[in-house]
């Protein structure tokens, strides 16, 4: 050991090491949402040692950093000791209320609603001939509009309805199809070479052979299949129902989508329903990143709780990745704390009660990760003046140009530890 190494040895109490991960970035996604401050204002804590805003923001944190199902309790541990029920929630049925009754409720309380399902409505997926329709802004996209009738004890409303044709669509199920139709053809065609083997010696065995390869295939229903015996030999035919195959053709690619709405063009309507794919995805985040289920609460307070914790996470990984995106960057938040999930800090403690922290050694990847997302956290902080009349946008800049990537050469990263 040499003699500086002595020096810091013997002015060393302890030393620790923790890691950090993505948590100072995700801390002030929280921050600036004011998560803990809004919690504990709704929520008092009264004489509790922490707080009910900072146990929200640890379980949010855990949520992004370390999703796993919420107690589960450990394999083998007995019930009494992890102090609840760790049997999976089974939810209640689902809403079951037929159409017309959302349709209603839709007209009683304002709302829009953008499909149509039930069996009566179908007929006017059918009635437009493709011909009839116009464009609907969107390439390989036309519709026509209807009135779509909802009745229900008594009561009537008349909704705008949109017979949509989507191009694309039809072509992927004609396309699907095709391979059944293919598939099923090599199935009659192994029976075929089958025939006068064992359970295929006579044309109702035959028959019953080619029924089940009708029966499991998607296109099974479109296809007449017989077998016959003629001057001692047996022959298995089949042949497209080519009516059964023009209905179904015609049926594909169509959706009917009904507003209560009046303002809404065609256009707009569809525009409005393909924007629920982003919403879904997001849900998808939930489901799959941060891990919702399953449940291993029975309260329903609980259950509450738990899901708010859920959609605090969801919303700060929504932002975070479209702030990000914003700024130039094509990372996903899953991506960025994956790229930090090493970041660490040595705290030195000193006998005089002071403590140093350092970070360990970053990669030149992390140090410009580290910089781009302070700039972008400084810049949310900071209060955006609106531009004057007339004057031309900035040009974007994307984070992390022209800076010192060093860890020691970086004042945002530590602005951004220090958050």
């Amino acid at each position: 050991m040499g003699p500086l190494a002595a020096i810091v040895d013997w002015l060393t109490r302890a030393q620790l090491r923790r890691q950090l991960g993505a948590l100072p970035v995700l801390y002030a996604f929280l921050d600036m949402l004011q998560v803990r401050a809004i919690i504990n204002r709704h929520c008092p804590s009264g004489r509790a040692d922490v707080d009910h805003g900072t146990v929200a923001l640890v379980l949010v944190l855990n949520r992004l950093t370390a999703p796993r199902p919420l107690y589960p309790g450990e394999p083998g541990t007995p019930a009494p000791v992890v102090g609840a029920p760790r049997l999976p929630y089974r939810p209640g049925p689902p809403d079951r209320r037929p159409g017309p009754e959302l349709a209603l409720a839709y007209e009683a309380h304002g709302n829009v609603g953008l499909e149509a399902r039930r069996r009566e409505h179908r007929a006017l997926l059918l009635a437009p001939e493709e011909g009839e329709c116009q464009p609907l802004g969107e390439e390989g996209y036309v519709g026509h509009t209807c009135p779509v009738v909802f009745q229900y004890r008594g009561q009537t409303v008349v909704h705008h309805g949109l017979v949509v044709i989507s191009r694309p669509m039809q072509q992927a199920l004609r396309d699907t199809r095709t391979g059944h139709f293919q598939a099923l053809e090599e199935n009659l065609t192994k029976v075929r070479q089958q025939i006068g083997q064992r359970r295929h010696r006579t044309a109702a065995q035959v028959q019953r052979r080619a029924a089940t390869c009708c029966r499991r295939s998607a296109v099974g229903h479109l296809v007449q299949v017989q077998a016959t015996e003629e001057n001692g030999q047996m022959i298995l035919r089949w042949t497209v129902d080519q009516e059964k195959l023009q209905a179904e053709e015609r049926r594909d690619g169509r959706y009917l989508l009904v507003t209560n709405d009046p303002n809404l063009s065609p256009a707009q309507m569809l525009a409005r329903y393909r924007q629920k794919d982003g919403l879904e995805k997001r849900f998808r985040v939930c489901k799959q990143e941060l891990r919702v289920s399953p449940i291993y609460l029975h309260k329903d307070e609980r259950i509450t709780g738990m899901l708010l914790i859920h959609m605090l996470a969801l919303l700060t990984y929504s932002l975070l990745e479209r702030q990000v995106h914003r700024h130039g960057l094509a990372l996903t938040t899953r991506r960025i704390i994956a790229a930090l999930e090493d970041l660490t800090v040595i705290e030195t403690h000193c006998w005089d009660g002071s403590v140093l922290a350092r970070l360990t050694p970053l990669s030149a990847d992390q140090a410009q990760l580290l910089v781009a997302l302070a700039e972008i956290v400084s810049e949310l902080r900071r209060p955006q003046p609106r531009p004057a009349l007339g004057e031309a946008p900035a040009a974007p800049v994307v984070p992390g140009q022209a800076q010192d990537l060093s860890p020691g050469g970086a004042p945002w990263v530590r602005l951004l530890l220090a958050a």
